[in-house]
């Protein structure tokens, strides 16, 4: 979560909340 606060994770902007959800929501849905 950190990573994606500053900004370096590629396709997710800083305060991209959107982007932000989606992303976690990808990554967990991997790992579940």
């Amino acid at each position: 979560m950190n990573m994606i606060r500053k900004g370096q994770v590629k396709g997710v902007e800083k305060g991209d909340i959107g982007a932000q959800v989606k992303f976690v929501a990808q990554i967990f849905s991997i790992v579940a």
